[in-house]
């Protein structure tokens, strides 16, 4: 998730040299109902309730926890790539500068200083333009954290593949007049998720569980389905979401769509071959690993694929006798295999029809 420095580090000495010769002028975003663009070396007043585009993919909520609580002690904050920041963004987002944005707390509010020294993105985007999956819904990119819910990423992901899913994750989220996440299940009442609730959490016996990275709408619909599946005695929201599931389970209530779950027992070209016929951009798909490996611990050699995990199906071709394979941990890369070697390793494919 995020780095998190509370020394104000030298590097602040640095960019405030480099900029003293210019001096930029505050201009006031505090009051603009647009998104405006941050260029490099412009200082401006944001909204109290706003998010960050920093660089292609990162978001970052004003009202983060984190960078309230450092912005109520330090006064100011660095956010970057740079390990001496005070907010280090993960290597998993794309486009961040070492030093990119310093957000400064004064008394007429947050300023916040483009400090990238090139024309990287910054984007404020005012709390009534704050829509879900805010970095596309087409191939939505994320990376797990380390909460056992794999069964509910892979599904997520899987319907982003095809128009006729991502219709369903568009009518899952919707934003609220306050900037808050309001995810909409199967069947269920409506739940609320806020900003102050997109983050980890700290169980009980020190264990910190981070939530998925990438778009902050993935975090509201983690963050919704461990309160969806929450017991009562559970003394934290994320507790039984990550002790594992099933993904036709969590996609049916999360969607009502019903699975087909085939077992493949040396039959999986059969099956694959069925669905290939009907239409891959007609499914849902998904497929599992065994709990007990064909290398142990491991699925394959070269660790690419583990035990008792949920991946998502991309692609398949049955005439050249491949199949890809896109795992939770990143969506950003895909991994492709024979069809052979895919009965080998996997025991599970999860396919419901749209």
């Amino acid at each position: 998730m995020i780095g998190i420095n509370t020394t104000i580090p030298n590097v602040f000495k640095n960019i405030h040299s480099q900029t003293k010769r210019k001096q930029p002028s505050v201009v006031n975003f505090s009051r603009s109902n647009q998104i405006e663009t941050l260029p490099k070396d412009m200082k401006a007043f944001i909204p109290e309730v706003a998010q960050f585009l920093i660089g292609n993919d990162y978001l970052l909520n004003s009202r983060n926890p984190h960078l309230e609580k450092l912005l109520d002690s330090k006064g100011q904050v660095l956010i970057g790539s740079n390990p001496f920041c005070n907010i280090q963004v993960p290597k998993f987002y794309n486009g961040i500068a070492n030093h990119h944005l310093v957000l400064k707390k004064t008394q007429n509010g947050i300023v916040a200083e483009n400090v990238s020294g090139s024309d990287v993105k910054v984007a404020v985007i005012p709390k009534n333009q704050i829509k879900p999956f805010e970095t596309g819904i087409d191939n939505i990119k994320f990376s797990q954290g380390n909460i056992g819910d794999c069964f509910v990423l892979s599904e997520l992901y899987a319907l982003s593949q095809s128009p006729k899913g991502q219709a369903y994750l568009e009518k899952m989220v919707s934003v609220d007049e306050n900037a808050n996440y309001v995810v909409s299940f199967n069947n269920e009442k409506p739940i609320t998720i806020q900003s102050d609730e997109l983050y980890g959490e700290t169980y009980k016996n020190g264990t910190t569980k981070t939530p998925v990275e990438g778009d902050l709408t993935l975090c509201a619909i983690e963050r919704a389905y461990a309160k969806l599946i929450k017991h009562k005695s559970d003394s934290s929201n994320f507790a039984r979401l990550d002790e594992g599931g099933f993904p036709q389970e969590a996609l049916y209530r999360m969607t009502g769509l019903s699975s087909t779950v085939y077992s493949l027992k040396n039959n999986a070209l059969s099956v694959l071959q069925q669905i290939e016929n009907n239409g891959v951009e007609n499914y849902v798909l998904t497929c599992s690993t065994p709990s007990k490996g064909v290398y142990g611990k491991y699925m394959d050699a070269d660790k690419k694929f583990i035990s008792a995990h949920a991946y998502a199906i991309k692609a398949l071709d049955t005439k050249a006798g491949t199949i890809e394979i896109v795992n939770p941990h990143n969506t950003k890369v895909s991994e492709k295999i024979s069809i052979e070697d895919f009965n080998r390793m996997f025991d599970l494919v999860y396919a419901a029809k749209l």
